[in-house]
């Protein structure tokens, strides 16, 4: 009865609100029966945290200026707050699992007075976010892997994309900006205000790594929305190489190279402008960037893309793993295996001259770091790769420093599925006793696999691609510097790892 009462007594506000009972003898509703209709979808799938998108595009309307008035019932019979509640598609955050209550009532001013639409409802039901289970989890792998496929390269339909000069104007009539902070977009990675001061509060970056206990980062970030825009800009600050930026449309990359601003702090609109008008899922994917958002025309549509099948994924591991993100839309061999994997939620947490042993100060070891870059975020799938920089330490020492991280991640993280790499290296950089070492720690545990990569030698030989020494494909795949990967062992690393 009190739900009953509650539901009349907000009908009854609603419609005192919008000048539903004004008007002689009831006018109103007659005009309103007449000529306008409230109609309401919202976004499938809904989860507790995550936002609802609403859309009320497809009511009937008259001609006139339109108002709109939105309320969202909770479970408990409190009101849930609606962010951009005067449009026609905002969105509210559900706080927990249930049956929220959407009502919307429509106003349009259509002289000689104004028609208002009876109030329509909605409801929808809200799920608990739960990770899934480990066979869950592999039961979504196997689906994920067997749709997915690598990205396009450009064509005909590709955007041209413009780099804008620092700090100037858009070149978009009346544009819009939406903010980094806006649920129409979907992050690969903890994405939270750059700064408190001017222009950082006005980007967001990721701070998903842990580069020291008190200074987070992160190496590699993806960006997802859809828009039905003809053009659109990108609000970035000019942060050198840390500025990289690849765009990906429909699954195909829109240019061969990267767009990189110039490392002098300045406000940057990256212009993209397609052929036509079409909804297209949009991917950014970047360094470290410090982005804004984007703007578009007072018209054009954003909204979030659609779920999918959920799967988080964290690779987790030293500079092999972190690498140049952005360099070729590949990042590293993390995020190109994501690609080929079809792991569209995939996080990439690698710090440089780590390991399980070897933190050179500040930096952090794997296990010091678990917690806050692995444990938080609840991957369903964590690949964790290290190892090359732990030569100095004893066999035994790292064995029983990665039993360690191990039973931590079993205590923490029971669902998880593990996959646990040898060194990503050739075995006259990294002795074979630390893959050994490493093998010894995962042993029979519940949900752990290991990767063979050294047992089956990915990686052979002495040279690398600076200094070629003709006995194996680390001549191609090595590069200079002995350790990382070049280009060609990136693809080669991700397809293996396929």
């Amino acid at each position: 009865m009190k739900k009953m009462a509650a539901g009349l007594m907000l009908g009854l506000s609603l419609a005192l609100s919008l000048g539903m009972l004004q008007g002689c003898g009831g006018g109103g509703r007659e005009s309103a029966a007449a000529g306008i209709e409230a109609r309401l979808t919202a976004s499938s799938g809904a989860l507790a945290g995550e936002p609802v998108m609403l859309d009320a595009t497809a009511s009937v309307l008259p001609s006139g200026a339109v108002s709109y008035l939105w309320r969202v019932n909770a479970p408990d019979g409190s009101a849930a707050v609606v962010y951009d509640a005067a449009s026609a598609k905002p969105y509210f955050l559900p706080a927990v699992a249930g049956t929220y209550q959407v009502l919307l009532a429509i106003t349009v001013a259509s002289p000689p007075y104004a028609v208002s639409s009876p109030v329509a409802t909605l409801n929808v039901d809200v799920q608990a976010l739960v990770p899934p289970t480990a066979a869950q989890a592999r039961a979504r792998l196997l689906a994920l892997a067997s749709a997915a496929s690598p990205m396009l390269p450009p064509d005909s339909t590709s955007p041209v994309i413009t780099v804008g000069l620092p700090g100037a104007g858009s070149n978009i009539t009346e544009s819009r900006l939406l903010g980094w902070n806006r649920p129409e977009f979907i992050y690969a990675g903890a994405v939270e205000q750059a700064g408190g001061v001017y222009p950082d509060y006005l980007f967001g970056t990721n701070r998903a790594v842990s580069y020291a206990a008190a200074q987070s980062s992160g190496s590699f970030l993806s960006i997802d929305f859809v828009t039905d825009a003809i053009e659109f800009e990108i609000l970035q600050k000019g942060l050198g190489y840390n500025s990289r930026m690849r765009v990906v449309v429909d699954g195909r990359l829109a240019s061969a190279t990267p767009t990189q601003l110039p490392a002098d702090g300045a406000l940057y609109l990256t212009h993209v402008r397609f052929a036509n008008k079409a909804v297209r899922h949009i991917r950014l994917l970047g360094t470290s960037p410090y982005f804004g958002g984007i703007r578009l025309g007072p018209a054009d549509a954003v909204s979030r893309p659609a779920a999918g099948t959920r799967l988080r994924t964290l690779f987790f591991g030293d500079s092999i793993t972190e690498s140049a993100a952005g360099q070729d839309a590949a990042a590293s061999y993390a995020p190109r295996s994501a690609e080929l994997l079809g792991w569209a939620d995939a996080w990439v947490s690698g710090v440089g001259f780590t390991g399980y042993l070897a933190a050179p100060s500040p930096k952090l070891t794997l296990r010091q770091r678990f917690a806050a870059d692995v444990k938080r975020f609840t991957p369903a799938v964590l690949v964790v790769a290290a190892g090359v920089n732990d030569t100095t330490f004893t066999d035994g020492a790292v064995q029983a420093e990665a039993a360690l991280l191990f039973d931590q991640i079993q205590a923490d993280l029971p669902d998880t599925l593990v996959f646990v790499m040898g060194p990503l290296a050739t075995t006259n950089r990294v002795r074979p006793g630390i893959n050994s070492a490493l093998k010894a720690a995962v042993g029979s545990r519940s949900n752990f696999y290991w990767v063979p990569n050294v047992d089956e030698a990915w990686l052979t030989g002495t040279g690398n691609a600076g200094s070629p020494a003709g006995n194996g494909n680390a001549d191609i795949y090595i590069s200079a510097d002995v350790t990382h990967p070049t280009p060609a062992g990136i693809e080669y690393l991700a397809g293996k790892l396929n």
